[in-house]
């Protein structure tokens, strides 16, 4: 299996450390930029608008056409007070 970025980033699998490679964890993968707020570990990333095509293009698993993409934004999500989180 392979390990997760964080997991490769910390050099272990043990939780704690993982966690804290998780929480410096900043990358720009296949749709954007994403990193995890401190809080609860939630994910903020880019969100795609997509659509269906009329017709598929090239190949069977081209379907979909993005429309929008909203870039990462904690405002986006409940806040970490609102969550019980400090």
């Amino acid at each position: 299996m392979m390990p997760t970025p964080a997991a490769r980033a910390a050099g272990t699998t043990e939780t704690e450390r993982v966690v804290d490679a998780l929480a410096a964890l900043k990358y720009d993968a296949y749709k954007g930029p994403q990193y995890y707020r401190a809080c609860d570990h939630q994910s903020v990333q880019s969100v795609l608008i997509i659509g269906s095509k009329d017709k598929p293009g090239a190949g069977d698993a081209d379907l979909f056409e993005i429309l929008a993409q909203d870039g990462p934004d904690e405002a986006m999500l409940r806040g970490c007070t609102a969550l019980g989180h400090s």
